[in-house]
């Protein structure tokens, strides 16, 4: 129901998953691993998952926003590409029973828009390689990042990120 009504009043879906349930089990001395790279496991887990649970396909009409760029996930498409094409032919795969259906996760990549918070200037080039330049949003993670460090370095990393005038005028302020 909540996402008919986000859809009835064009109301874009910002997804931000939270820490995956398995770190409390790690020691203390790699907790802080978490913030370093766990999210983004997080976030193109949930990318990948919402894409093969048909969660576009349901709700075509609504817009999604992954934070941080989708996490791994502009850098890891073929890797994804070349496990569903193994996966089809493993002797222990029905896709006939299964709840999630196997995708080649790039045919969504127009389907969502990504975050710029936490990338760098190269990161972004990767992004809009593979999602396009009018799906990456300017932001900062206020307030957890303080405004004069976190608006200040992703304004640099865009504006140095060699994306081009229109690609960069879209990122920091055109793609709404």
């Amino acid at each position: 129901p909540r996402n008919k009504k986000a859809v009835e009043l064009c109301i874009p879906s910002f997804v931000h998953p939270t820490r995956p349930p398995f770190c409390p089990n790690w020691p203390l001395k790699v907790q802080f691993t978490v913030g370093d790279w766990v999210f983004l496991l997080g976030d193109q887990f949930a990318v990948h998952m919402m894409a093969c649970a048909g969660v576009f396909e349901a709700f075509p009409k609504l817009e999604f926003i992954f934070c941080q760029l989708g996490g791994f996930t502009p850098f890891t498409l073929v890797r994804i590409d070349l496990g569903m094409e193994m996966n089809k032919t493993l002797p222990s795969r029905n896709p006939d029973t299964s709840d999630l259906k196997l995708v080649r996760l790039r045919d969504y990549c127009g389907r969502f828009y990504v975050d710029i918070h936490s990338a760098d200037s190269s990161a972004m080039r990767c992004a809009v390689e593979n999602f396009g330049a009018d799906k990456l949003l300017f932001a900062t993670d206020y307030p957890i990042t303080p405004v004069e460090s976190g608006a200040s370095w992703h304004r640099e990393q865009v504006e140095g990120s060699r994306l081009g005038d229109d690609a960069i005028k879209a990122i920091k302020s055109g793609n709404t």
